[in-house]
């Protein structure tokens, strides 16, 4: 997690706590609808504006510093840095799909199964 998001998730605890501290042992008490998605909506809004170095980037969405370096000179990926010092948004990162996996077992099956 970052720190934005920590402040985010303690800011929403906080409102829920108060919530809480606001009724009596043992009862329960629906949360307005309304209430509930403007907090959330609030709280999500700063998540798409957090921006990341291309290596914090590379972690977050698998691909290389390298790719990711390069999907932002050729303009693929906005540069919300400065032009030696590039950031991007982690709403805009590619992701790359999670790669297959085989089990032994699974192929065992699959064969026996023809």
């Amino acid at each position: 997690m970052t720190r934005e998001s920590d402040a985010m998730d303690s800011n929403l605890d906080a409102a829920l706590r108060t919530l809480a501290a606001a009724l009596p042992p043992g009862s329960s008490v629906p949360v307005p609808r309304d209430w509930l998605l403007a907090k959330l909506r609030d709280d999500a809004a700063p998540t798409e504006a957090h921006t990341l170095t291309l290596r914090d980037a590379a972690r977050e969405s698998g691909y290389t510093a390298d790719h990711l370096g390069r999907l932002v000179r050729n303009g693929t990926l906005p540069n919300v840095g400065r032009k030696h010092s590039p950031r991007v948004r982690a709403c805009d990162l590619p992701r790359k799909p999670a790669a297959a996996t085989f089990s032994r077992s699974a192929v065992a099956r699959a064969i026996a199964s023809r």
